[in-house]
């Protein structure tokens, strides 16, 4: 065999082995698919996201992986901007409307780009594919405008219970159908524990009202029974124009639920969040995992975004 063959043969090998393990997907996806979603820019590092990430603006991320695989999804990114990341991985496609730039990065889908590209030692395993910039510039507006409208529809909804206090610990249950509280955002600060009990039957929608948000040492506790379904515990920043989520001293502050806050500044560092997390700009090193929110099913629509061929993972 002669030297040329064994390259090509080692080359069809690599080619096989990396089509093999390439993120392919068959369907386009919808806003409720979102586990992060960023009406402007998101800047981390060394973190993860459990779940499909979205960016009307840029994303700047090191020692960060998005891992898709607890969403059973096959789009990792869908960004209407610049994407940069330093080193990590992305679980499944990736879709960006502007310049791309990556260092040290696994992909195990397909890299869709609208400007220019810049590779490092990067391995992209479903290929590489220039696109119409639009494309995910649309995609991502589209998924961000669902989540504005979420929050609008829910704080326009009145509060049917009152949460009980005493002793700085705030008890909410969510025995009724659709329940609805309303919290001063001033009170979160002061607010030892927040004990929140119910079943996944319905969703359990906290505004939290205020222009400013700071939770640092509270304490949220949920029922056994809410385990299985903490996305659908939302906590609704409508009006919020910065919010920080921080924990004061050791330890890190965990929270059971979907943040909602489409006016604000999410400076969430070091913390977690089990469930979805919304804002206008998201910085910091939290850690978001997968539990997805139930959203009313009459206010998805689909994107207008890319869809892929199951067998090939190449962009139609």
């Amino acid at each position: 065999m002669s030297f040329s063959t064994i390259s090509i043969v080692l080359l069809t090998s690599l080619v096989n082995f990396k089509m093999a393990y390439a993120k392919t997907c068959d369907k386009i996806l919808q806003p409720q698919d979102y586990l992060v979603c960023s009406g402007s820019d998101i800047t981390y590092y060394g973190s993860d996201f459990q779940g499909p990430a979205c960016a009307v603006g840029n994303v700047e991320v090191t020692q960060f992986a998005l891992d898709s695989r607890y969403s059973k999804n096959c789009q990792s990114w869908t960004i209407g901007g610049n994407y940069k990341q330093g080193t990590g991985s992305a679980d499944g496609n990736i879709s960006v409307g502007g310049n791309v730039n990556l260092g040290s990065v696994r992909v195990s889908g397909e890299l869709q780009y609208g400007g220019n590209l810049s590779l490092a030692v990067s391995n992209v395993l479903g290929g590489l594919k220039p696109v119409n910039k639009e494309i995910p510039k649309g995609a991502a507006a589209n998924a961000w405008k669902f989540f504005e409208d979420q929050s609008k529809t829910m704080a326009d909804k009145k509060a049917t219970s009152k949460p009980q206090t005493f002793n700085k610990i705030l008890t909410l249950s969510n025995q009724g159908i659709n329940q609805v509280f309303e919290i001063k955002a001033k009170d979160l600060q002061s607010t030892k524990v927040i004990k929140i009990d119910g079943t996944c039957a319905t969703p359990l929608i906290i505004n939290i009202i205020g222009e400013s948000a700071i939770i640092s040492e509270t304490d949220i506790q949920i029922s056994k029974s809410l385990e299985s379904c903490m996305g659908n515990i939302f906590f609704n920043f409508p009006h919020a124009k910065s919010i920080v989520i921080k924990k004061s001293g050791a330890g890190k502050i965990g929270i059971p639920g979907t943040i909602l806050a489409p006016q604000a500044n999410l400076d969430f560092s070091d913390d977690l969040v089990t469930g979805g997390v919304f804002a206008r700009n998201i910085t910091g090193s939290g850690q978001v995992n997968y539990s997805k929110p139930a959203w009313p099913a009459d206010q998805s629509s689909p994107i207008q975004s890319t869809s892929y061929e199951s067998s090939k993972g190449i962009a139609k």
